[in-house]
């Protein structure tokens, strides 16, 4: 983000983290820059926040291609974690909705048999969230079948005007109150 973020001018600090991963998994999904660090644990376990909270800020957590692969309970307790520890921050969250509206019946079927994985976790609404710490506030959601329409084939054009069909694949933009 050069420039820096809207709020306080400074360049926030990127510190990748996934389910698990290590830290030459993690340094070849991103090149090296000189605001982002490597953490090598799990996004799960509490060890890494000391890490992040020694280094200045503004952060940007970013969870995206997760937390539909975790229980409830695990991305309740990570955004509350989040909350919690660093107030001020600002937290992106790629969601899918629930499975059982039809299309996110046909991508669960779909990603079952072509990778093995299961989505375990859905929400209708990003405002949802907001009910898990009252620090967290709902910026903005992108649907990301509003973006680059000429790009889905016609019947996904067609159908993503449906809110169900929508709502499958959506980025929540949150701040953490300070």
């Amino acid at each position: 983000m050069p420039g820096g973020d809207q709020i306080s001018g400074r360049e926030p600090r990127f510190a990748p983290a996934q389910q698990d991963s290590t830290p030459a998994q993690q340094d070849s999904t991103l090149p090296p820059e000189a605001n982002r660090s490597v953490i090598a644990n799990s996004v799960l376990s509490r060890d890494w926040h000391e890490a992040v909270a020694d280094s200045p800020g503004p952060w940007l957590f970013i969870l995206e291609g997760l937390t539909m692969y975790l229980h409830e309970s695990e991305v309740r307790s990570l955004v509350t974690d989040l909350a919690d520890r660093f107030p001020g921050s600002h937290v992106l969250i790629e969601t899918v909705g629930p499975r059982s509206d039809p299309p996110g019946v046909l991508q669960q079927l779909r990603d079952q048999r072509t990778t093995g994985t299961e989505f375990v976790w859905s929400v209708r609404r990003h405002e949802q969230l907001c009910r898990w710490h009252p620090r967290l506030e709902l910026l903005n959601t992108w649907y990301v079948m509003d973006y680059h329409a000429e790009a889905w084939p016609f019947l996904v054009r067609t159908l993503r005007h449906l809110p169900s069909v929508r709502a499958q694949s959506k980025i929540g933009h949150f701040r953490i109150a300070a």
